[in-house]
């Protein structure tokens, strides 16, 4: 009898394995999903997603449970849209810049019951619209087309105004990325909760472990040039690094450079003949400047009386190298810097008083004391951002807290010589359930 029932407790141990690999270890299959006009492709992991959301239910089970009472209206019974469709495996997104700039189009999603989806769009008071043997409909921040038993979602960071010509291009029957792609092959041999891969820029992909979010991966640019950047945790914030000024201008449009230029007064183009791309910036505290403002009234006798109030002034405590042999005499010539009461100062900043520096290699600007930067690491860039302590406390103008930022203790992220890239996200909370509260 206990062999009996040691043999039925090993088929059942050896059946929830089978069905928890081939489960949590599916084949990816890629054939014919993504168009060959496709720049930047994103990879959803569902079945990473789903066991990560079932080990976070296991670890945090009472953040799963909402003890708020029901209304009768609130219980009656409505259609769900995840329960129209099959959920796959995996969910791809992929844009391009010809004709699909700032949008992204999801791979086919099999529809189980188009009339019940239909349905849950009429539910929701959402607008049915046709274009040929297109339904589409807009529903919160995505468009939903079904074209017989398929439905593709799309998501725009723009407002959609031709949306009809967005439905010729992603129906139209074209050419797919093959299977053999060395990109692809990266998407489908990756075991992150999401992977993406940026045409001509890197692939990357992002993680959950515990308490941080981890984001890896390797640029295929040359956005940062070799460079011994400046790693210190113990500053607020911090960005290192020397940029490649011919590849970043590529990024900057016209429209910027003329509102850089005219409230500066300098050329973004001519600064790069005197810049050589090196910067290093960091906050290390901020301190409060106290004032006494003196004024004068009159009382109906016409005496002049003194009043006095104080003005209080919240002043970030900043040094920012920048590389550049005759970087300083640049500004110079162009007044950004001048002497005052035997004083080089930076007036190009209006918020609060900042001292120029003139070095051998570059123009340092602080403004409380110039510490340099001497802890230099191995990576070519670095950041550091520590959330938690910045925001803890009232910055004033200079303040940055929302509800994305609740829920991080630091950021850090860095860059190696061989283009590797890694971003560590420290979280407050371990429980998916209580992040995703803020985020709604």
């Amino acid at each position: 009898m206990k062999k009996k029932i040691v043999y039925l407790i090993l088929i059942i141990l050896g059946m929830v394995f089978t069905v928890g690999y081939f489960r949590y270890n599916p084949t990816v299959n890629i054939i014919n999903t993504i168009p060959a006009s496709a720049d930047s492709v994103i990879r959803i992991n569902l079945r990473e997603v789903e066991y990560t959301m079932i080990k976070d239910v296991l670890k945090h089970p009472l953040s799963y449970f909402d003890f708020k009472k029901t209304t009768s209206s609130e219980s009656k019974k409505t259609i769900s849209l995840i329960n129209q469709v099959e959920i796959p495996k995996n969910i791809f997104f992929y844009t391009n810049s010809k004709n699909l700039k700032n949008t992204w189009i999801s791979s086919v999603l099999k529809i189980k019951n188009k009339e019940k989806l239909f349905k849950f769009f009429k539910q929701e008071g959402v607008v049915k619209k046709n274009k040929e043997n297109v339904a589409y409909f807009a529903y919160k921040k995505f468009n939903y087309f079904v074209k017989g038993d398929e439905l593709k979602m799309m998501f725009s960071y723009n407002d959609i105004t031709k949306t009809e010509l967005i439905i010729d291009t992603i129906f139209k029957e074209g050419s797919y990325l093959k299977e053999s792609n060395k990109d692809l092959l990266k998407l489908k041999n990756n075991k992150g909760l999401i992977a993406m891969y940026v045409k001509n820029n890197g692939f990357f992909e992002l993680k959950k472990q515990s308490q941080k979010i981890l984001i890896e991966g390797e640029l295929s640019n040359n956005l940062f040039l070799p460079y011994e950047a400046v790693e210190n945790e113990q500053v607020l914030a911090l960005v290192s690094g020397r940029v490649n000024q011919e590849f970043a201008s590529g990024f900057i449009k016209k429209r910027q450079k003329d509102k850089f230029k005219k409230l500066t007064n300098l050329s973004l183009d001519s600064i790069n003949n005197y810049w050589n791309g090196e910067l290093d910036f960091s906050i290390k505290s901020f301190e409060n400047k106290t004032d006494t403002i003196t004024t004068y009234e009159y009382d109906d006798d016409f005496n002049k009386i003194e009043k006095k109030s104080i003005d209080v002034k919240i002043i970030p405590n900043i040094n920012f190298r920048i590389g550049g042999s005759t970087f300083f005499d640049y500004l110079y010539s162009k007044k950004s810097i001048q002497d005052v009461e035997g004083e080089n100062i930076a007036v190009i900043n209006p918020l609060f008083k900042t001292y120029a520096s003139k070095g051998e290699k570059e123009v340092v600007l602080y403004s409380a004391a110039n510490d340099g930067f001497k802890e230099r690491g191995s990576n070519k860039f670095s950041f550091f951002f520590n959330v938690e302590k910045y925001s803890g406390k009232n910055r004033g103008f200079y303040s940055v807290a929302n509800k994305y930022l609740e829920q991080i203790q630091k950021v850090r992220a860095a860059i190696t010589q061989n283009n590797e890239i890694k971003v560590v996200i420290d979280l407050k909370s371990t429980s998916l359930k209580a992040i995703s509260k803020v985020l709604e």
